[in-house]
């Protein structure tokens, strides 16, 4: 003979299978919430490390060629140099706002801090990075007339070709890892609200 359920028993069993089946699947989005954070804190960290190498690169090659002793002629070395500064001065802010983010606050707070910080790095790539990639771009090319003053024909063109090469290929890469990393942030974003 069948066990006939009552409403109780049949509730019930209903309300164990819904805990059962959602359980799984909010811890799944937290650890994969953890990951992305944990990902983004590794990308922000090698970012501003290559910052930096060609930060330092730009300033040994800024004095080991006398650049500081003709200033007018190295100034578009110097834009260069203090865009790469500038840069890496909002990383550095940028990852010590990440880092200021405590997940044992209260949730109220926690999703305040994490919407301040996704506009902060919404400003610095949409408004922040353009300006400080074309004024790079903007010192390197103020610096052709001096490399061409000084440079060997073949040299000079490789320069100018190399130089457009890079800064395309360097636009492509910036634009990718905005992408992917706004796209992090928005996961993120949308775990928070829900």
């Amino acid at each position: 003979m069948r066990n006939i359920m009552n409403f109780e028993n049949l509730s019930q069993t209903w309300q164990n299978q819904h805990n059962l089946t959602s359980l799984p699947k909010t811890e799944a989005v937290v650890a994969t919430a953890k990951q992305k954070m944990s990902n983004f804190k590794k990308e922000q960290l090698i970012s501003i490390s290559v910052l930096s190498l060609t930060f330092l690169i730009l300033v040994v090659f800024y004095f080991s060629i006398g650049a500081h002793q003709n200033i007018s002629k190295s100034l578009g070395l110097v834009l260069m140099i203090f865009m790469l500064f500038t840069r890496i001065a909002l990383e550095i802010r940028s990852k010590i706002q990440l880092h200021k983010m405590d997940s044992t606050l209260n949730f109220k707070d926690f999703v305040s801090k994490h919407k301040r910080y996704f506009r902060n790095r919404k400003w610095i790539h949409f408004v922040f990075s353009p300006f400080i990639y074309l004024f790079y771009v903007g010192g390197f090319v103020s610096m052709l007339p001096v490399f061409k003053e000084t440079l060997s024909t073949g040299f000079f063109l490789y320069i100018q070709i190399s130089g457009i090469v890079v800064f395309v290929a360097l636009a492509l890469f910036i634009a990718y890892h905005i992408k992917k990393e706004l796209q992090e942030l928005q996961f993120l974003n949308e775990v928070l609200r829900s």
